[in-house]
């Protein structure tokens, strides 16, 4: 797939993941470090958390979103994902 230049500006982990290869005490180091962050962006009177539209690149319809977020960015639209995603995949 062609693609725009992507600057990484996330980090996902799966529950799942963290519950199969974490120890308790990493558990314990991740919910503290999340905390931490929360109750800085607090400060900086931001929401403490944020909630995202996720798409694994193994997915088939991977670039045919990528894509389609692009063109939104671009053309300066809003992202309501409720609209332009309603009845594409699901």
């Amino acid at each position: 797939m062609q693609q725009e230049k992507q600057t990484k500006k996330h980090l996902v982990m799966k529950y799942s993941d963290i519950e199969r290869y974490c120890t308790d005490e990493e558990k314990h180091q991740l919910r503290n470090i999340l905390i931490h962050i929360a109750q800085g962006r607090s400060k900086d009177e931001k929401k403490p958390t944020n909630h995202y539209l996720v798409v694994n690149e193994d997915e088939p319809y991977y670039e045919k979103v990528y894509r389609k977020l692009v063109k939104m960015r671009n053309n300066g639209d809003s992202y309501d994902w409720a609209e332009a995603y309603k009845g594409t995949f699901f």
